[in-house]
């Protein structure tokens, strides 16, 4: 399995391959690395007790440790997404540490793409698109003290349904 390398911070990170993964998490079965960014790196996974397949972003050790409170700050965030239902925001299953220290979220997995791959295969979006996007994101990012989302981080499922899968913390 090809290892992908990101940066965070000064450092870089280079994320878990599927196998490590495994090990670290064995109650899932881990299928393919979905994406990697600033923030971690997403992979798709199926959890076998529930007969379900998920997403489940990794963090890279070390990340709470910039003085933030970042830990805190993530598992509020994990516990005000799981308590969120809306059909346009993706449903936070579980979040936890890895026993090397890694945090990570299991979510809802949202077959399809997301806009900043949208964006990159077919130019800029429509004004409808993007009327979509923005609408779901300013109606289910403004309750519960969370921030704006990362315009990239919508997810578009079948018949372009946009999904939210976090609005970060506040």
């Amino acid at each position: 399995e090809a290892q992908a390398t990101t940066r965070y911070g000064a450092r870089g990170w280079t994320p878990p391959t599927t196998a490590q993964l495994q090990r670290m998490l064995p109650q899932y079965e881990f299928l393919e690395m979905l994406g990697l960014g600033g923030m971690g790196a997403v992979y798709k996974a199926r959890q076998p007790a529930l007969d379900r397949l998920v997403a489940i972003k990794i963090l890279p050790p070390g990340i709470e440790d910039d003085g933030t409170h970042f830990k805190e700050r993530f598992q509020q965030e994990a516990r005000t997404l799981a308590r969120m239902n809306h059909p346009n925001i993706v449903h936070v299953h579980d979040f936890g540490e890895t026993p090397d220290g890694q945090l990570f979220f299991v979510m809802e997995f949202v077959a399809g793409t997301d806009t900043q791959k949208l964006i990159r295969t077919n130019g800029k979006l429509s004004p409808e698109q993007a009327r979509g996007i923005c609408a779901n994101s300013i109606r289910n990012c403004g309750p519960n003290a969370l921030t704006w989302p990362k315009s990239t981080s919508t997810n578009l499922g079948p018949g372009a349904t946009s999904k939210l899968p976090g609005c970060g913390s506040a």
